[in-house]
């Protein structure tokens, strides 16, 4: 029995978009053009030339710690999944980029 469930195209373009821009933040250092202030914020991140909001956030006991990536669903809401994660770059001292995909660009 076959359990493989096929995704449809625009789940493997999102997929696809998601691993490369984990790819390209993670072995470009920051693509951002400021440094990521302490607390809530959004910055504009340029991945391959493309513009792409970030929302992030940065404990007050940050020391250079992991790094979160959190991945918004088809809400689109990136900055309510930064503030769910919020409690765990409190309690890891960890970094959250929270990428937003908007429709337009990424359907």
């Amino acid at each position: 029995m076959n359990s493989h469930i096929p995704c449809p195209p625009h789940w493997l373009n999102f997929r696809r978009l998601s691993a490369l821009f984990c790819a390209l933040l993670t072995a470009a250092g920051a693509a951002f053009a400021q440094p990521i202030p302490a607390g809530k914020s959004q910055l504009t991140a340029t991945i391959g030339g493309t513009p792409i909001q970030v929302y992030t956030y940065r404990p007050t006991n940050y020391a250079g710690g992991p790094l979160f990536l959190v991945f918004h669903g088809m809400l689109r809401n990136a900055d309510a999944y930064r503030d769910s994660a919020v409690v765990l770059g409190d309690t890891f001292g960890a970094l959250i980029a929270a990428p937003e995909f908007d429709t337009n660009r990424f359907p």
